[in-house]
């Protein structure tokens, strides 16, 4: 999934929030949705016996905070793409491309540079594809590498394996 916006998120991407629980807390979980937890799924008399609000509508309490995109969490979108939907990208993507519709749209990330500034301008040099996305620096810095070396370690073990 291309990241649209740079770090830190702007306010209005609050409505697009990720949660993290502990998973004691959280019964039941729907993608892209929030989940069925323990406050939720409290009974009146549950809630009353707590010394808590009663409320036909749930209400996040000291359960939920914002946090701070840059110094605290990080989320990695990751998704496949069918190959049809990156069919005929190289005309898509590119500067000269006219769009005809909003369906009509390159669906092959073009990261900014790590250190892109607005004077860089919105085109790669040397091919002419029109950047679409942002780079997430924590990704790039601190997760790439140490997923890297785990991929390494596992691989190397499992190579000793298949030698043995």
């Amino acid at each position: 999934m291309k990241e649209t916006e740079p770090l830190p998120k702007p306010s209005w991407a609050i409505r697009a929030q990720k949660q993290i629980y502990r998973p004691w807390f959280v019964l039941n979980h729907f993608v892209h949705y929030s989940p069925v937890n323990k406050d939720l799924a409290m009974y009146r008399s549950e809630v009353q016996k707590a010394l808590l609000d009663w409320s036909r509508r749930h209400r996040a309490r000291d359960s939920e905070r914002i946090v701070d995109d840059l110094l605290e969490a990080t989320m990695m979108h990751t998704k496949s793409t069918l190959p049809i939907k990156t069919e005929g990208y190289k005309e898509l993507c590119h500067k000269d491309y006219q769009r005809t519709s909003k369906q009509d749209k390159c669906m092959v990330g073009f990261a900014r540079p790590l250190h892109w500034k607005k004077e860089d301008g919105e085109i790669r040099m040397h091919d002419n594809f029109v950047y679409n996305c942002y780079v997430n620096p924590k990704i790039i810095t601190e997760v790439a590498p140490r997923l890297k070396i785990v991929m390494n370690t596992w691989s190397n073990a499992t190579k000793a394996k298949v030698e043995d």
